[in-house]
């Protein structure tokens, strides 16, 4: 279990630096996506082992995050646009997809984790008991039942729940020697149900944006 945590790391931490490293024009949708998973899979290995040192190493990369969370999100709004045929919009969409890539590349270059950092995680998990590991994840799953409880979910906490059962994935998948097991099926179809919930309540808000915007032009 506990190579597999570091695999896993390590696997991607690669991954982030590789789309750190891709130059602008060919950084896609798909690649900000996959520069955003690898810094959230990280994160929530991190907290698994209660490594919160290194965890706080990443908050040097949060502003590159937050950053192509907003490149991703006009990208988005431009495929969801064109779906709707408001393609007039394309050419604002693109100036400010423009700027928020010379915002991202301008940034001075950000670290991941590096040699020495892994070496510390190789001794800490060596000194963690697996028990210890578990009963995280199993109290992880407890706040989620709770959560689960509550009536009237605003969108806020839908999301809120999102993060939560995301990160409860990620855990099962990295301490599970063949992927993901019979636990984390049911987690994977809850977290695939509720990014369906999240394009859902995004095409609707940006469609009555869209909306407002032509009834006010008119």
């Amino acid at each position: 279990m506990k190579k597999h945590i570091i695999k896993y790391i390590t696997a991607h931490n690669n991954s982030a630096k590789v789309e750190l490293k891709r130059p602008s024009k060919y950084f896609k949708i798909e690649n900000v996506h996959l520069f955003r998973t690898s810094i959230k899979k990280i994160e929530a290995a991190l907290e698994l082992i209660m490594s919160y040192r290194e965890k706080d190493y990443l908050k040097k990369i949060r502003k590159k995050f937050k950053l192509a969370g907003k490149i991703r999100a006009l990208q988005i709004e431009k495929m969801i646009l064109s779906e709707l045929g408001f393609k007039s919009f394309h050419l604002i969409i693109d100036k400010q997809i423009i700027q928020k890539k010379k915002d991202f590349y301008d940034l001075r270059e950000s670290s991941l984790l590096r040699e020495q950092h892994m070496d510390k995680l190789k001794n800490k998990l060596h000194r963690i008991k697996k028990s210890d590991i578990k009963n995280h994840i199993i109290q992880q799953h407890k706040n989620i039942m709770i959560y689960c409880k509550k009536n009237n979910f605003n969108d806020q906490e839908f999301h809120q729940l999102r993060i939560m059962t995301k990160k409860m994935l990620y855990q099962l998948v990295m301490t599970s020697r063949n992927g993901l097991f019979i636990e984390g099926i049911k987690f994977k179809k809850l977290v695939d149900d509720l990014g369906k919930w999240h394009d859902m309540v995004a095409t609707r808000r940006l469609f009555l944006k869209q909306l407002g915007g032509i009834t006010t032009g008119n």
